[in-house]
C-alpha cells in the first residue's frame, strides 16, 4: 500500500479504554446496556465507607491547619476574622415559599436565624466584651487615670451581688468566672454555691416552686 492510499483514522477513547461514545458506566444512557455493570450492595457500602474515612481524615487535617494558623494570629486579626465570617454566615437555609397544606401558616421563609440567637455565641461574646473592658481599665491605670485595685478589696456581699446580677442570668458558672475574673468570683463551684443559696438554678434564674 502506497502512502497515497494510507488512510489515518483518529479514534477518541474514554478514560476506561473504550471508545468515547460507548454506552456504559462512564457514559450511561441506557439502563439495559451490557457494558454498564452495577456492583453489588456490599461493594457499594465498602466504597462509601472508604469515602467517609477519606473525608474524615481530610477534615481532621483541615481542622489542625486552621487551629495552627489561628494560634499564630494576633487578637486584632482573630477579631476581624470573626466579624467577617459572622457577617457571611446564616445558620438556617431559606424557607419554603409555598403555603402549607393546612393553610394556617403564612407563606414565605421563616425569620432568618442569626448567630447571636445561639446562647453559646452570646456567652462567648459577653465574656470577650467583659475582658476587653478589663483591659481598658488596666490601660487607664497605666496611664494614670485611676486604679482598679479596688476590686481586690471588695466585700464578699459585693462580690455575690455581681455574681447574682441580672446581667449574668443565662450564663454558666464558668462563663461568669471568665467574665468577672477569679479575684471576684473565685471558682465556678463558688458561683454555683452562691446561686443555690439565693434560690437560683445553675443558669441564674429563679427556681420553679415544686
Amino acid at each position: 500500500m502506497s502512502d497515497e492510499q494510507l488512510i489515518v483514522r483518529h479514534v477518541r477513547l474514554c478514560d476506561c479504554g473504550k471508545r468515547a461514545d460507548h454506552i456504559g458506566v462512564c457514559n450511561r444512557s441506557d439502563e439495559n446496556d451490557p457494558d454498564g455493570i452495577r456492583v453489588d450492595a456490599k461493594t457499594e457500602d465498602l466504597f462509601a465507607e472508604r469515602r467517609a474515612e477519606r473525608f474524615a481524615k481530610r477534615a481532621r487535617t483541615f481542622a489542625e491547619e486552621r487551629t495552627a494558623q489561628r494560634a499564630k494570629a494576633d487578637l486584632l486579626m482573630l477579631h476581624r476574622e470573626v466579624i467577617e465570617r459572622a457577617g457571611r454566615l446564616s445558620t438556617v437555609g431559606a424557607g419554603n415559599a409555598e403555603r402549607s397544606r393546612g393553610g394556617g401558616d403564612p407563606s414565605g421563609p421563616p425569620r432568618q436565624q442569626q448567630l447571636d440567637d445561639d446562647p453559646r455565641w452570646r456567652e462567648h461574646e459577653t465574656v470577650i466584651r467583659s475582658r476587653l473592658l478589663r483591659l481598658h481599665e488596666l490601660l487607664d491605670e497605666a496611664e494614670g487615670h485611676g486604679t482598679v485595685a479596688g476590686n481586690m478589696q471588695m466585700l464578699g456581699v459585693e462580690k455575690d451581688k455581681l455574681i447574682l446580677s441580672r446581667e449574668n442570668q443565662g450564663l454558666s458558672a464558668q462563663a461568669i468566672v471568665d467574665k468577672l475574673g477569679t479575684h471576684i468570683t473565685g471558682s465556678a463551684e463558688t458561683v454555683r454555691r452562691v446561686r443555690r443559696q439565693n434560690g437560683l438554678d445553675h443558669r441564674g434564674y429563679e427556681r420553679e416552686s415544686a
